[in-house]
């Protein structure tokens, strides 16, 4: 449960519809064809920090 003022790590729960990719408006998330993991482009996550 997400408590608000505090931050703890969110971990990944591998969903199998993946709706964290398609929610995310910079496309800073995408899946590996080879282990289907969520992978996160650290350049445009951080570019969506500052925007």
């Amino acid at each position: 449960m997400l408590v608000p003022g505090v931050e703890s790590p969110h971990l990944c729960a591998q969903c199998s519809d993946y709706p964290c990719v398609k929610a995310c408006p910079v496309e800073a998330l995408s899946i590996d064809d080879d282990t289907m993991a969520v992978l996160v482009d650290k350049e445009n996550a951080q570019a969506a920090a500052y925007a």
